[in-house]
C-alpha cells in the first residue's frame, strides 16, 4: 500500500512571506513566540485577538 504525504518543502518566496507575517505581529502586537507559547498559538492568538 503507497499513501502519499505531502511535502513538506516550502518554496523560499513563500517562507520570506510567512516570516514577514511574524515579524509584522510581534512589531505591532507586542508579543512573540515563547517556549510557553509555540508559533502556530502565538499565531492564532495574535490574528484573533491583537493588542493594537
Amino acid at each position: 500500500m503507497n499513501i502519499n504525504q505531502p511535502s513538506l518543502t516550502v518554496p523560499p518566496e513563500e517562507l520570506e512571506r510567512f516570516e514577514e507575517l511574524v515579524r509584522y505581529l510581534a512589531a505591532h502586537d507586542g508579543r512573540t513566540p515563547t517556549d510557553d507559547m509555540p508559533l502556530a498559538w502565538w499565531l492564532v492568538e495574535a490574528l484573533e485577538q491583537p493588542r493594537l
